[in-house]
Formats: structure tokens, sequence, C-alpha cells
């Protein structure tokens, strides 16, 4: 009877755990990298609870500077602190469809749009917001992101989905890279075979746990 209690008590150990390693694959999906047209630039996303993170590569050997990039998002931030940057120098807020065409090109609040161009619909489709990362106008150009700038997770949106366009800028406000987002259906996570089968496994366990 112990030995029986023990192999049960294993086992119900066992499809805990496997269902506890599915679960987590399930709601942390694998990065998701958004590439330029050109190939130069890469935008990683990684979607983690509550928060989504962004990393800005630049292929090597490539002379391109980028000091501002914009990235659309499905989700409204929240509070004065929603869209955030830990990169030196960086700052990041949102904008809806018409503060983007408001105040691109323009003379606005928004001094630093001023430069940048293109129109929000052929930026980024009908995706409802746009996080904009930029180099603060009064730093250092060496702050840029370039080739050799270390790709680190540094810019932040509290709460969000990873299925994004990305446009980014050079200090003029031209578009030096700008990407195609993957679809919808490829980032609908499928139920995990290894969290069906743990659950199989745990279903089996307290069924002869009852019965003894």
């Amino acid at each position: 009877m112990k030995n029986r209690i023990t192999s049960l008590l294993t086992l119900v150990i066992v499809s805990l755990t496997l269902s506890s390693n599915a679960f987590s694959q399930v709601m942390e999906p694998e990065p998701i990298e958004l590439r330029s047209t050109s190939g130069l630039i890469t935008v990683t996303e990684v979607e983690h609870f509550l928060v989504l993170e962004y990393a800005l590569t630049i292929a090597p050997d490539s002379d391109l500077v980028v000091e501002a990039f914009a990235i659309s998002t499905g989700a409204e931030a929240t509070g004065d602190f929603g869209i955030f940057s830990s990169r030196q120098n960086w700052r990041g807020f949102q904008l809806s469809m018409d503060n983007w065409d408001e105040n691109t090109g323009t003379s606005s609040e928004y001094a630093f749009l001023a430069g940048l161009t293109g129109q929000y619909s052929t930026l980024f489709g009908d995706d409802p917001f746009v996080n904009l990362f930029y180099l603060r106008p009064e730093a250092d150009e060496s702050f840029a992101i370039t080739t050799e700038s270390d790709g680190e997770f540094q810019f932040f949106q509290d709460f969000g989905l990873a299925l994004s366009d990305f446009v980014a800028f050079n200090g003029a406000g031209a578009i030096v890279g700008q990407s195609i987002a993957p679809s919808a259906s490829a980032q609908v996570p499928e139920p995990s075979t290894l969290m069906v089968f743990a659950l199989g496994i745990f279903g089996l366990v307290v069924r002869r746990f009852k019965k003894a």
C-alpha cells in the first residue's frame, strides 16, 4: 500500500511539472523577429506577462544610424510610464493614428515629430497605436543605435501583443528601415501537446487514487 501511494504521488509530481512547463511555453511565446525589407534592421519582440520588450539591431558592416523607431501595437499603454526605455538618452511615448498624422511633418507640441516622414496608414496599416522611441534631440549622436550597439532589450510597453510593424528613422527623420508584420494567424498559441499529455496523466492518477 505504501509503495502504491508513493508511486501515485510521484506520478502527480511529474504530471504537475510537465503541466507547469507546458503552461509557461504557452504563456510566454518565442521572441518574434521583425526584419526590415532591406534585411539590415531587425526588431525583436518578446512578450512577457504584462510587459512587451523590444530590441533593435543593425546588420554588421552597415553604416546605418537609427535615432528613432516606431513600432505599432494593438494595446493602449496605461499611464504616463506605460512606454519607456532603459537606453541612455532615449525616451518613448505612445501615439494614435490621429496623433501621428496631425504632428509629423508639422510644428507641434511634439517638436521632434516635425522631421519624421510618412503617413500612419502607409507605415502601420490599421494597427490602432504606435510606440515611438527616440534619441533626445539634445543628446550626443554617440547614443544612437548603430551596428556596434549591444542589441539588448531596452525598450518597453507595459502591456501589449507581440504583433507589429516598425519603421526606423535616422537623425534627419528619413526612413532607413521598414518591416512587414508577421501574419496574425501565426501568433495564435496552439494547445501544447505536452500540456495535453500531462493533463491526461494527471487525470489517470486522480482516477486511480479515488479507486484506491
